[in-house]
This record gives C-alpha cells, structure tokens and sequence, in this order.
C-alpha cells in the first residue's frame, strides 16, 4: 500500500482532473442541451439590430460575427445575440446573411424567452469536446484514485 502522504498525492491529483472534466462537461454539456431543445422552440419575428465582426484585442487576433436583434414575446421587448448554437459555422456567411435592418425569425425558449437564436439547432461539437476532453479527464481522475489506494509499497 502506498503511504498516507502519496495517497493524498494521488487524490488531490484526482480531484483536479475529475474538476477538469467536471467544467468542460459543465460548459460544453449546457451548450449541446441549450441546442437541442432550441429545435423545438417557438418563432417570433425579429428585425437584426447590428451585425458586426468584433474583435478580442488580444494577440491572438480572433474575431467572431456579433450579432444583435431585437424581438418581442407576450408585448415584452428583447434583446438576442445568439445567431448559433453551434461551435462551428461561417460568420462570413452569418454576416452576409443578417444584415442590419433584416427581418428574421428568432426563436425563443418558452420558458425564458430572454434566450433566443436565430439558427436553432444541434451543437454536435460539444459532443466532441466531451469525449476528447471530459471523458479522458475524469477516467484519468478515477485512474489516480485506484492507483493511491492499490500502489504497491
């Protein structure tokens, strides 16, 4: 058996990996339920508000379509800036597409129509994410458990 200090070794290792896994599953597992049920939500019309690259400032130079509409449900005025839920898609396209001053159909969460898309649909990438990244991590987490309780001394 391994001595108490290794085990404690081994667990607090464990607990980073398993809390590793744990945000990625919570990030990216929100994202993949949030795209499955907008298949299903109702539409209302909206009319595009902005429609702009932004830019990080950062280095790294990245840059993503910001997409703004505004759109009402039930007479309450909202605001979106969801165009996808999808991690991948052209923003080139979506800017093109959803031009300010367009009238388009925004599809809403019955149960909180403040979240809203304008292309519903399933994010399938975070099904990848989980499994490249969730998965490994946890099972590496569980991993150091069973090794800080069964290393030979």
């Amino acid at each position: 058996m391994a001595s108490s200090r290794e085990k404690y070794v081994f667990y607090f290792a464990a607990i980073l990996f398993i809390l590793a896994g744990g945000v990625f599953f919570f990030i990216y597992g929100r994202v993949f339920i949030r795209s499955i049920r907008s298949t299903t939500w109702p539409a209302v019309k909206g009319k595009i508000s902005s429609s702009q690259w932004r830019y990080s400032g950062h280095a790294d130079g990245r840059s993503w379509a910001d997409i703004r509409y505004n759109y009402k449900v039930a007479g309450k005025s909202y605001n979106g800036h969801y165009w996808t839920f999808r991690l991948i898609g052209s923003d080139n396209e979506a800017l093109s597409r959803y031009r300010k001053g367009k009238t388009v159909d925004v599809y809403y969460s019955p149960t909180n129509p403040a979240l809203a898309v304008l292309e519903p649909g399933i994010a399938y990438f975070s099904v990848v994410v989980a499994l490249v990244f969730v998965v490994p991590f946890v099972s590496s987490g569980l991993f150091l458990v069973y090794l800080g309780n069964h290393r030979p001394e």
